[in-house]
């Protein structure tokens, strides 16, 4: 199985190189295993995937497309609740195509997150002309543990300088977040499906390994051969974390928590909780759902120091007790519920922030009163 994986992993790093030289016609040298890896015209149904693997993977993002379905419960499903893509529909795949044909699935998702990502932070470099505006945002909002003296005032103000870089925003996050809860299911179904023979022997490999390389540290290329077959055998059996993946090395990029800050102001506004489907959601025919949202917030700051995150759940926790002082206020001359739409959303992102990135609860119990929770929990 190993063996398999390799070579399917083997080709998806080389299939650009393959691909290129296809269509110059030239021939194609065969790999480091001596194995040829077949490539066959484009299907016209799917034109833009050059393999089987390929086209899968563009049937199951089409099948999880926010605009028709919301994820909820390990699943994708329409808005009237029947499931669409859930761990029967990945079982059956594994069924078709096997462990190493998941595997290979799984490492294009991968190479799809990075280019997503990429683009995102080409996009933020980009937009230079905002820097000042985030700057006197970030000044006006410090600090953090106590409200500004501007009230809700400075963010609406904030919103409305960057409300153009809102959409793309929404869409980039949804594709990462897309993307990587069906990783997150594929990585389910690896852990499943290995049987306990398997996991037996990958936890053996475990210690034999790090005594392996405890032993040889002084040499270099084996240190790095220990590793990558323990990787090997971490990818087979789906045992790797998929939210706690690093895709690349990112420099600092200043205002960014401020940026989304604003961000999940934005959204949540747009957003309403179903409780049926225990999710954010947004109106039919809009490619928005609020666990992708959630999954696409949490890879980005994945690639950043934990002070990232940090900020982004004290600036949200600053912001609340804000909205809540200024929705208090009106409700003492009108009547309004107790607490506002848009706070309970915060609320509820910043839990499923804080659960599907596997922090401690001590994160979210800082910014946020204990006494707001349990209101939130039972007006849902």
């Amino acid at each position: 199985l190993l063996c398999c994986c390799a070579k399917r992993v083997s080709f998806l790093s080389i299939r650009h190189e393959l691909m290129n030289m296809t269509q110059k016609k030239t021939p194609i040298p065969p790999p480091d295993n001596g194995v040829f890896i077949p490539l066959f015209a484009r299907s016209e149904g799917d034109s833009s995937a050059a393999s089987f693997v390929g086209r899968t993977l563009n049937a199951l993002i089409y099948l999880t497309e926010p605009k028709y379905t919301i994820y909820s419960n390990h699943g994708w499903y329409f808005y009237s609740g029947e499931q669409v893509c859930g761990m029967k529909t990945i079982s059956s795949l594994r069924n078709a195509i096997g462990i190493e044909g998941l595997v290979g699935i799984e490492k294009l998702l991968s190479c799809k997150i990075k280019s997503e990502l990429s683009r995102f932070f080409k996009f933020y470099t980009n937009i230079q002309t905002y820097g000042t505006i985030l700057e006197q945002f970030r000044d006006a909002i410090f600090p953090e543990w106590k409200c500004p003296k501007g009230g809700v005032t400075i963010y609406e103000t904030a919103l409305k300088k960057v409300v153009k870089l809102m959409s793309p925003m929404t869409k980039s996050f949804c594709r990462i977040g897309q993307f990587q809860l069906l990783r997150k299911m594929l990585k389910t179904e690896l852990r499943v499906s290995v049987d306990a023979k398997v996991l037996h022997s990958c936890v053996v490999a475990n210690k034999g390994m790090m005594i392996n390389l405890a032993q040889n540290a002084h040499t270099k290329s084996k240190t790095i051969d220990t590793l990558g077959r323990f990787s090997d055998s971490l990818v087979l059996c789906g045992l790797a974390n998929p939210m706690a993946t690093i895709f690349m090395h990112t420099n600092s990029l200043e205002g960014l928590p401020s940026l989304i800050t604003l961000f999940v102001i934005h959204s949540m506004r747009e957003l309403t909780f179903d409780s049926d489907f225990g999710a954010l959601v947004g109106k039919e025919d809009e490619s928005i759902d609020g666990w992708l949202l959630v999954a696409g917030v949490a890879t980005v700051l994945r690639q950043f120091n934990a002070a990232y995150t940090k900020s982004l759940f004290a600036l949200l926790g600053q912001y609340l007790k804000c909205s809540m002082a200024s929705h208090l206020a009106k409700a003492r001359t009108e009547e309004l519920p107790r607490i506002s739409t848009e706070a309970k959303n915060i609320v509820i992102f910043m839990r499923q922030l804080r659960s599907i990135s596997d922090l401690d609860s001590s994160i979210l119990f800082q910014q946020v009163p204990q006494h707001l929770m349990e209101m939130i929990e039972a007006s849902s």
